[in-house]
């Protein structure tokens, strides 16, 4: 215990009347920061680190510069197979020892075709010389003319044009059949279309201009429409003795839109009333009609109706 407490201010003594600085010195911290900071400045272009194409290269590089060592798995199958180092493959030895240096083609043609062109070149100048390839030089007496292409495509390219064409000949030659056919077909549809426009058109002002001077009856069934005539007939057969009159009487009205029984309906309310349908106009008489309409059918009209 004695020891203890003796120990205790001893430390105690030493602390408080020690003379020594123990703070770090700021001088000395403020040069060691900048000599860092100088030796990283110093090394940061050393240690940047490589791209990915640099060091893919690199890599490259090395590995075709370096022989496969005996150690490597595919060396040892093929000492096994009977190869030895320093020998080429092939039973001859005659093949290469060294790998191939990969040249960058400089050029814009395409793969094989400079050795294609000179190939051309080397025969054109034998042809010309007399020096034919399997013949005798007695074949070739003149030279043969050299004929620059004006054209964009490709040697061989407009013959098989042409051959293709020949080809092709037959079925343009239906295709245009089909088309024609096909604008005929649509041609008439859109007639039949408007014939019945017209048809349905010309029952309605005909059947109106009668009611106008209390004509009773129509002179033809189809000079009404469809919807009167099938009540005068409901009224005259009263409807009890035929339940199935409304199905005939719509196959009958169907069979009356043709274009002869439209230019009968024209010409009536054209001489019974002198209207034209086309004008919609009401003539005096015929003599006035006559020097203010046209004609009475629509291809007298078309320029006006368009």
């Amino acid at each position: 215990m004695m020891i203890t407490c003796h120990l205790w201010w001893l430390i105690v003594y030493k602390i408080t009347n020690s003379s020594e600085d123990v703070r770090p010195s700021l001088l000395v911290n403020r040069e060691k920061r900048k000599h860092e900071l100088y030796k990283k400045k110093f090394d940061a272009p050393n240690k940047k680190q490589k791209g990915r194409s640099d060091m893919e290269r690199e890599n490259r590089e090395k590995g075709l510069a370096t022989a496969i060592t005996s150690d490597n798995k595919g060396f040892q199958m093929l000492e096994k197979m009977g190869f030895k180092s320093g020998e080429s493959l092939g039973k001859t030895n005659c093949g290469i020892k060294e790998p191939i240096d990969i040249v960058l083609k400089q050029g814009t043609s395409g793969v094989g075709r400079e050795s294609h062109i000179k190939e051309i070149i080397e025969r054109e100048y034998k042809l010309i010389s007399g020096q034919s390839l399997g013949k005798s030089r007695s074949s070739i007496k003149e030279p043969i003319d050299i004929v620059l292409k004006q054209g964009t495509s490709g040697v061989g390219r407009e013959s098989h044009i042409k051959e293709m064409l020949s080809r092709k000949q037959p079925k343009i030659k239906n295709l245009k059949h089909y088309e024609t056919q096909f604008r005929l077909a649509n041609k008439e549809r859109t007639k039949i279309s408007q014939i019945r426009k017209d048809f349905f058109k010309a029952q309605r002002i005909c059947e109106e201009l009668d009611y106008r001077i209390n004509v009773k009856d129509p002179t033809e069934d189809f000079y009404w429409t469809k919807a009167t005539i099938k009540k005068r007939r409901k009224m005259e057969k009263q409807s009890s003795e035929d339940t199935d009159s409304s199905d005939e009487d719509d196959e009958d009205f169907e069979q009356y839109v043709t274009e002869e029984n439209l230019f009968a309906i024209i010409d009536y309310i054209r001489s019974k009333h002198l209207y034209c349908l086309y004008c919609v106009i009401t003539g005096i008489d015929i003599e006035d009609l006559k020097e203010n309409c046209p004609g009475p059918y629509r291809i007298d009209h078309d320029n006006e109706i368009d």
